[in-house]
């Protein structure tokens, strides 16, 4: 092949591999492609119980941000302090804690943290996760940007 028709050939490629930058997520990372559906598998669903989940199981819905394995939304709360819930009392009625079991154990950026009262809560890079409980269904992000007890809460974003 002459290198004159190379050329162009390889222009392209360079532009279709660099592609376009976005905006900054929660974390500060870019835009991030939707990850490949998982492949159906044979093993039992798992309990629809947060505290009984491993961090490991968390899942991105697309780029809407992690789920839960049982596709509830996961959020981070803008008043939280790294590896601190602010969010207690009346206002984890409404968000409810992402709960550890107490026999968990860390995986990757995931971490457990202690909240106020003792119980073991999720965290992703330091950051508290949690439910909304104006999230009707696995897939809904009702929370999404709502300003409430006291900060600015967030799908919880890789």
């Amino acid at each position: 092949m002459s290198a004159r028709l190379l050329l162009p050939l390889i222009a392209a490629c360079v532009l279709a591999a660099c592609g376009g930058g976005g905006s900054g997520g929660a974390y500060g990372g870019g835009t991030i492609p939707a990850p490949p559906a998982p492949a159906p598998s044979a093993s039992p669903a798992p309990s629809s119980s947060p505290a009984a989940m491993p961090a490991s199981q968390a899942t991105i819905l697309g780029t809407a941000g992690f789920t839960s394995p049982n596709g509830v939304t996961l959020y981070v709360f803008g008043a939280d302090t790294p590896n601190v819930s602010n969010c207690n009392a009346g206002c984890s009625s409404i968000w409810p804690p992402f709960a550890s079991s107490a026999n968990a154990q860390a995986v990757g950026s995931f971490t457990i943290i202690t909240r106020a009262d003792g119980s073991k809560q999720w965290a992703y890079k330091t950051h508290p996760l949690y439910n909304f409980s104006g999230d009707a269904k696995a897939g809904d992000a009702n929370g999404e940007g709502l300003n409430l007890n006291g900060g600015i809460w967030h799908v919880a974003r890789p």
